[in-house]
């Protein structure tokens, strides 16, 4: 798959294996799965240059997706208790469609930074959200002394559970971390440890902002938070069926798999920083746009 080659909607499927038990079991294997997580690696290594793929699902008991989601993309909340991840900034903002910085620190490497496109769509059920994100251009943010990493595709999806009892959450993501030394099956069995502590962060802090009632924005575009507690009705409880701000479905055939422009070298470690003003104060932390991005 070439880096310019677009992702369309049956194909993202297709890789996900979404709604298709037969085709996940084909297309994945599991390393690890219990009660909380369930960790799944892409059996054809050859996908996305060779990237790490993986499929990693976590169950967060007695909460909403209204606050999971705020964990994942309320970037100034999230700034406070994720360690793994900080210093994000909204750089750009159009149409409801965000471009985002973000610093990922892997001790004792060297911190990777992500430039991404961040889209959000909302499920048409109101009990569900994805975010999908993915590099872009390099020439839109000067490199920083951190290694900026390429992420081919990043799918979040966020479904209340049928029982309303808890919220399970799938995120299917295409990595090159660029670090050449570390072979890539080795980056893979550090992924279940990673993996734990950061669904153990969200449980925290989710039940953290439901018992000091903290004002959570992106659940005005969800159900009331009664109804995501009560069992879902039958045609609700599909993770398919994400919807555009219009309430059509949503298409993904302007995806990419890729970088367009890339123009810095993965792996290098210059000194500038992100000299784009920082729009997090004026733009809001979780974008209310239901489309994809361009």
């Amino acid at each position: 798959m070439g880096r310019a080659e677009l992702l369309r909607q049956p194909r993202l499927l297709e890789l996900t294996g979404a709604g298709e038990e037969d085709l996940t079991q084909l297309a994945w294997e599991t390393l690890q799965k219990d009660e909380q997580v369930h960790i799944q690696r892409h059996r054809d290594r050859s996908l996305f240059c060779g990237s790490v793929f993986v499929k990693l699902t976590g169950h967060v008991p007695n909460t909403t997706v209204a606050h999971v989601a705020h964990c994942f993309s309320n970037f100034a909340d999230r700034g406070l208790w994720d360690k793994q991840m900080d210093s994000f900034r909204v750089m750009y903002n159009v149409q409801s469609n965000d471009i985002v910085y973000g610093l990922l620190h892997v001790p004792p490497l060297t911190d990777r930074d992500f430039f991404l496109y961040h889209a959000t769509l909302c499920h048409e059920s109101g009990r569900g959200i994805m975010f999908y994100t993915r590099s872009a251009s390099n020439s839109l943010c000067p490199p920083t002394r951190a290694v900026r990493a390429t992420q081919y595709m990043a799918s979040h999806c966020l479904m209340q559970d049928p029982d309303g009892k808890g919220v399970t959450f799938t995120s299917t993501q295409a990595v090159e971390p660029h670090i050449p030394f570390l072979p890539r099956w080795v980056m893979t069995l550090l992924l279940p440890a990673e993996f734990r502590r950061w669904r153990s962060a969200v449980d925290q802090r989710s039940h953290e902002l439901h018992r000091d009632g903290v004002p959570i924005p992106v659940a005005s575009v969800l159900q009331t938070e009664a109804q995501l507690r009560a069992p879902a009705k039958v045609e609700e409880a599909s993770p398919s069926g994400y919807t555009t701000e219009d309430g059509y479905p949503s298409d993904a055939s302007d995806a990419k798999t890729g970088i367009d422009g890339a123009d810095s070298p993965p792996g290098t470690h210059p000194d500038a920083s992100p000299c784009i003003e920082d729009a997090v104060a004026t733009v809001p932390v979780t974008s209310p746009g239901l489309c994809w991005c361009c």
